[in-house]
């Protein structure tokens, strides 16, 4: 996502710099500003293509920023229940060996599923912060692709025969 994310700048401000002095030195009838204009075109259809990939991108961390959320509470409320547990078997003044032993695995277990919330977590927050750097790269992309198609409509008036 990354790399599509600067391919985009790159070629967003290429598109820019370009048809800026297209503009500038536009002379309506001039041959070279139709192929400018016909070289801007392919960029923006390679933008329009980038700007939906980086959409599609932005949608999946969305979904997968819910799904992490569903199973982070999925495995605080195991926990929550784990610690019932171990909490009713502590009560217990007389415990079997066998119970002593489930008592030490529950304990365990309780200590590796609070690591895997912190985990969890963690990914979580690298997650969001990547989406958020996506969402802000994708609404300055449509904002790039919006001035290069006026541009675009610009150059076009420029060489329509008046």
């Amino acid at each position: 996502m990354v790399r599509t994310a600067l391919t985009l700048f790159l070629l967003a401000t290429t598109c820019s710099a370009f048809s800026q002095s297209a503009i500038a030195e536009a002379k309506p009838d001039s041959v070279r500003i139709r192929s400018e204009v016909k070289a801007l075109e392919n960029i923006r259809k390679q933008m329009t293509d980038k700007v939906r990939k980086l959409a599609i991108a932005c949608r999946e961390d969305s979904i997968g920023i819910l799904n992490l959320k569903n199973n982070r509470e999925d495995v605080s409320l195991q926990c929550a229940k784990l610690k019932t547990g171990i909490v009713e078997l502590e009560k217990n003044k007389n415990k079997t060996k066998e119970q002593k032993k489930l008592l030490k695995d529950l304990k365990q277990g309780h200590i590796d599923i609070q690591t895997r919330i912190k985990g969890m977590e963690k990914e979580l927050g690298d997650i969001e912060i990547n989406y958020k750097a996506s969402t802000s790269l994708l609404t300055n992309a449509q904002k790039m692709l919006k001035d290069l198609t006026h541009e675009l409509q610009e150059l076009r008036r420029l060489l329509s025969p008046k």
